[in-house]
């Protein structure tokens, strides 16, 4: 492609921001509590030198496909142990999706103005902007299944490449199953359903090698050879984990549940992506049709939706993330063909700067107490670092500001850091830092009560 002054706006607005977000790469808050899985886990990794099993606190964790810890542990090769480490490149993969988006928007209208429009769009929710500055799987699923999908629908307008764009949808399908399992292998079933619907002109030809065995077979190198690691060697572990997970995910016989979850996951779209129900009033007004094609994004809509309405009580927003890049497209097509892409693009601008100042000033109000204590204790450069009583994702935390120099709580442990609460069960001690963390704040009588959890570093000293 020859760039020109439209084309190179791309790649100004992901330097932008990947620089922005990195801002708030540091930032423990807001936070997710399950990042606390992958940040442990990798540590132990790369202390261990065992990169095939993970470990979470002496436990071992195979809720999860092993592709988004080993991000994590390649990370901490490169960088070392740090709590932005931990993040970076998932916010390379952010910026990867992006541009994924931007070349599978190009395929569907060949205008710049179209494609940023697309990519503006899903830079501005804030869902995919904290995702971008966590060490989660939510993301990396997004990334593969979305380029996966590009590919799939590039057969569709560009059918010379059929064999290498299968082939290509395949690996990068493997490795969505390998960050998340099943869903990885939904667009598949989209391709599956748009030939089988459609019929499109020499359809058995693309059913054919839809399912070549060689496609099959890439896809199982990649999917499989981590799970047969974990059953050869880890059987009882394995099962009772995919017991464990498997029991969330069953036909809810509850018709309520049914509608909550409707009901919650419309609420997802709506606050996460909110030009989506712009983007719905202009179709209903303006009936403008969709290509072809599109058919293709529907089964895959419909099937995560279906999954996590219908089968999973349990709710999370960013289980959606991965429908994001799709509505995106949607949206963008509806507001380009409606000549509104000038005024969405300026939005969407004016969103992601809204999303990103609130982000920054999250920390700035509720406090980091677990970053300011470490960070201090480093300061000191002598002596080694406990905590006691906290939760997990806190310890976490610890780990990572203290390069995985963090040690298990014992008598002999210097520092250590503990909630102010529990300073009752230690003797002989010196305070040498305090801090609090905002958790909320509350109204009596119309008055704000704020609800704050106090942190301290002590240095143990003798009688």
């Amino acid at each position: 492609m020859k760039l020109t002054k439209t084309s190179y706006a791309i790649y100004a607005w992901l330097l932008t921001y990947f620089i922005l977000v990195g801002l708030i790469l540091n930032n423990t808050v807001p936070y997710e509590t399950d990042e606390s899985f992958y940040i442990t886990s990798s540590i132990n990794m790369v202390k261990s030198h065992n990169y095939l099993l993970p470990t979470y606190f002496g436990d071992i964790r195979f809720q999860k496909p092993i592709l988004p810890y080993w991000i994590v542990v390649l990370s901490y090769k490169l960088f070392g142990i740090h709590l932005w480490s931990s993040r970076i490149l998932f916010l390379v993969i952010a910026c990867l999706t992006l541009f994924t988006l931007y070349k599978f928007a190009l395929l569907i209208i060949p205008h710049q103005e179209f494609a940023i429009l697309t990519v503006l769009l899903l830079s501005s929710s804030s869902i995919f902007i904290e995702y971008s500055r966590l060490a989660m799987t939510d993301l990396v699923l997004t990334f593969f299944t979305t380029l996966s999908l590009y590919y799939f629908y590039k057969t569709l307008v560009q059918p010379e490449g059929l064999k290498i764009n299968y082939f290509l949808g395949y690996i990068t399908m493997g490795l969505a199953f390998l960050s998340k399992g099943f869903v990885g292998i939904f667009p598949l079933f989209a391709m599956l359903f748009y030939l089988i619907y459609l019929k499109p002109e020499n359809y058995k030809k693309y059913l054919i090698y839809l399912i070549h065995p060689i496609n099959l077979l890439a896809f199982m190198l990649i999917a499989f050879p981590w799970y047969l690691y974990a059953y050869t060697y880890h059987y009882r572990e394995l099962f009772e984990q995919i017991k464990t997970e498997s029991s969330a995910v069953s036909l809810l016989s509850n018709l309520e549940s049914m509608i909550e979850n409707m009901a919650y996951y419309f609420r997802v779209i709506v606050y996460y992506l909110p030009v989506t129900v712009v983007a719905a009033y202009v179709y209903l007004k303006k009936r403008t049709v969709f290509p072809k094609e599109f058919t293709l994004f529907l089964p895959y809509i419909c099937a995560v939706l279906v999954v996590f309405i219908f089968f999973v009580e349990r709710h999370r927003a960013r289980y959606l993330l991965v429908l994001f890049p799709l509505l995106a497209i949607l949206s963008a097509y509806l507001f380009y063909k409606n000549g509104l892409a000038s005024t969405l693009k300026k939005v969407t601008i004016g969103l992601f700067c809204l999303h990103l100042t609130l982000f920054l000033l999250y920390s700035y109000f509720s406090g980091e107490p677990i970053k300011k204590l470490v960070l201090y204790w480093k300061n000191l450069q002598q002596g080694d670092l406990a905590v006691y009583g906290l939760d997990r994702y806190t310890t976490s935390w610890a780990q990572a500001f203290s390069e995985g120099r963090l040690k298990e709580y014992d008598k002999d442990v210097e520092y250590i850091i503990l909630l102010k609460k529990d300073l009752d069960t230690f003797k002989n001690y010196e305070i040498l830092q305090q801090a609090k963390l905002l958790r909320k704040i509350k109204f009596k009588n119309y008055r704000p009560i704020k609800d704050e959890r106090e942190y301290v570093l002590i240095k143990r000293t003798s009688g």
